[in-house]
């Protein structure tokens, strides 16, 4: 009887196989890679069982670029990140401020004194959130020095890897489909929970990448050039620095990756373990790393592995989710635990994943769980914390840490705020339901990070088995939305 023996599709040394594709740098081994049984790309991207299964039959393929939450592109434009709320340059400044023009003035201060005193009082009780040791184990798992956040050096353009040229060979060429498979598995082997692929229209999805840089406030460029550039200093201050960064027009397509949030074992102890942003980052370096090491381009965050495109609207645009009444994504593999996104730019071309219809976006015009549960009335209440419940998404602007059509009156009424940058006029392109940030951010040690996330029914529905692959009934929960776009 004949045995079957593995095919085996290359005859390059697997371990000078990988140094060219970059992975040796970051410790991949030979056994790492061999417990996931593949010899090579070539059976990586054949293999239909590790990741790439079918939506089950509740979730429907939509069109490109027609999610479930409508969408005017014609009113879209790229948003400034320097003026996120997380931003040190003037966001908390801001959010404070438009709370005390809508409630008096010292409100902000007020709030952020009971809630320091809420955090002080649950220190001293001994709360298994708060517990010393808990707290302790959360700021080693985000210390820059610990998580590997930094080399910020290398997050624009990536890691320096051996490309194909040097060795004198071509690039890897294949068709869309393959291209695209094996980027979605290759994310998966890093340790991404979902992938979307979306290509990069000027009219519509390339509005999506942010126009300036959320630390030092250089612009995103996109030019009719070979290879992305950087002009001016590298460094990653928070603080205003002169030149920008040149993404090649050539680089047409996106890789969008998400992270579980509920299945980082600290997140059960402390509610806010942030692991998943530095497993985010080295995600990134090796991403990057791999497409380099096929020849092409692979654009990522500077330094922080969500603040260069709109993550969860690539999330709802390339099919991994729809939007949510908390103005989050949710997902029918990961439910509302898409605790991080991130975004590489690249000229690899592939075939982009389609939005879907899994029911979720419809549902949550009915359910209001999430807003009956907020502490800080911050979802879909208008902005008015005691406001009645809005059923449907509106268009109107969220405030001054989001698209704004009235930014221009707020900062007339804020002239003592110092500001390194006037904000724009932005009308909102997309229909949602309401969500105030400050109001979230002054009751989130009540309900702890993204609370109204746990209080969602696709929480305890969806997440339970999403770890496992599985739903319910024992079917595989993996989609495969690999298509050609015509």
């Amino acid at each position: 009887m004949k045995q079957n023996t593995p095919k085996f599709h290359t005859i390059v040394d697997r371990r000078d196989y990988l140094k060219n594709l970059g992975l040796w740098a970051f410790g991949y081994s030979d056994n790492a890679l061999s417990l996931s049984l593949f010899h090579d790309l070539d059976e990586l991207i054949s293999c239909r069982a590790s990741h790439v299964y079918t939506w089950p039959w509740w979730v429907r393929e939509l069109d490109y670029n027609k999610p479930t939450t409508e969408i005017d592109w014609n009113k879209a434009d790229r948003f400034d990140f320097r003026h996120l709320p997380q931003c040190s340059w003037q966001g908390d400044k801001e959010t404070a401020a438009w709370m005390d023009l809508r409630d008096g003035e010292g409100t902000a201060n007020r709030l952020m004194q009971d809630f320091a005193r809420r955090l002080k009082h649950a220190a001293h009780q001994n709360s298994q959130r708060y517990d010393l040791r808990n707290r302790a184990l959360t700021e080693a798992l985000f210390n820059p020095a610990v998580a590997k956040f930094g080399q910020p050096e290398v997050g624009f353009t990536g890691p320096a890897v051996p490309v194909p040229s040097q060795a004198g060979v071509n690039k890897w060429s294949g068709t869309l489909e393959e291209a695209s498979t094996m980027l979605w598995q290759v994310c998966i082997l890093f340790g991404a929970s979902d992938v979307s692929l979306v290509e990069l229209n000027p009219e519509t999805t390339r509005k999506l990448v942010a126009s300036h840089e959320f630390h030092d406030g250089k612009p995103y460029v996109f030019e009719d050039v070979a290879q992305a550039y950087e002009t001016g200093p590298d460094s990653m201050e928070r603080k205003p620095q002169e030149g920008k960064r040149v993404i090649p027009e050539r680089c047409r397509w996106l890789v969008h990756f998400s992270l579980n949030e509920v299945y980082e074992w600290p997140y059960a102890f402390s509610g806010d373990s942030w692991l998943r942003y530095a497993e985010a980052r080295q995600i990134q370096y090796r991403l990057q790393s791999f497409i380099k090491g096929l020849g092409y381009q692979a654009i990522g965050p500077c330094n922080f592995t969500n603040n260069m495109t709109e993550n969860i609207a690539l999330a709802v645009v390339g099919g991994e989710a729809e939007l949510g009444r908390n103005n989050m994504a949710i997902s029918p593999l990961l439910g509302t635990s898409c605790g991080q996104y991130s975004s590489i730019i690249t000229d690899l071309p592939l075939a982009p994943s389609k939005p879907i219809d899994a029911g979720i976006h419809r549902f949550c015009h009915t359910c209001q769980l999430c807003a009956e549960a907020c502490p800080g009335g911050a979802i879909s209440r208008a902005g008015q914390p005691g406001g009645e419940i809005r059923k449907n998404p509106v268009w109107e602007g969220f405030g001054p840490f989001h698209r704004w059509n009235k930014r221009s009156e707020f900062e007339s009424k804020t002239g003592n705020i110092p500001r390194w940058t006037k904000g724009l006029n932005q009308d909102a392109f997309y229909k949602h339901w309401y969500f105030s940030a400050p109001d979230c951010k002054v009751a989130s040690d009540i309900c702890g990070t993204w609370g109204c996330s746990q209080s969602c029914v696709f929480w305890q529905g969806i997440t339970v088995k999403s770890l496992a692959g599985i739903q319910p009934d024992g079917t595989a929960l993996f989609p495969q939305r690999i298509t050609s776009q015509q």
